[in-house]
C-alpha cells in the first residue's frame, strides 16, 4: 500500500464485508464530487466573464467546462506530477495578485474610518462631551 497510495482506500475498504461494493460506491462518490467541483468551477468562471450575471448563458457554461476539462486531461495525459504543480503555479500567482489587492483596499478603508470616526462619549468611565464647533 505504500508503493502506491491511490489504492490505499480501496484496501481498506476490502478489509470490510461487501468491500468490492463499498469500493464501488466510493468510486462513484468520488466521480461526483469531482463532476460537481469541476460544475461549480465552471459556473463560476462563466458569472465573472459576464459581469457577474447570477444566471450566465449556457454556452459559457459550456465553454469553461469544456476549457477545464481539456487542461484537466491534458495534465492526467502526461502524467507528469511536475506538469500538476506547474499548473497549480501557474493558477495560484494571479490569484495572490488579487488577494494582496484586496489586503491593500482593506487596509485604506480602515484607516479612513478611522480619520472619519466620531470621537468617543465615555473614556475610562468618565462621560466626555463632543467638541462643540
Amino acid at each position: 500500500m505504500f508503493e502506491d497510495v491511490t489504492k490505499a482506500l480501496f484496501v481498506f475498504l476490502n478489509h470490510f464485508p461487501g468491500g468490492a461494493y463499498l469500493g464501488s460506491l466510493a468510486a462513484l462518490l468520488i466521480f461526483i464530487f469531482l463532476v460537481t467541483s469541476a460544475d461549480s468551477g465552471a459556473f463560476v468562471l462563466a458569472m465573472m466573464t459576464t459581469n457577474g450575471s447570477l444566471n450566465p448563458p449556457a454556452l459559457h457554461k459550456l465553454i469553461w467546462g469544456s476549457l477545464v476539462a481539456i487542461v484537466a486531461i491534458g495534465t492526467l495525459v502526461s502524467e507528469s506530477v511536475t506538469v500538476a504543480k506547474a499548473l497549480a503555479i501557474t493558477g495560484a500567482l494571479p490569484f495572490s495578485v488579487i488577494l494582496l489587492l484586496q489586503i491593500v483596499g482593506f487596509l485604506r478603508e480602515i484607516r479612513k474610518e478611522r480619520r472619519h470616526r466620531p470621537a468617543p462619549l465615555e473614556v475610562r468611565g468618565k462621560v466626555t462631551r463632543p467638541a462643540s464647533n
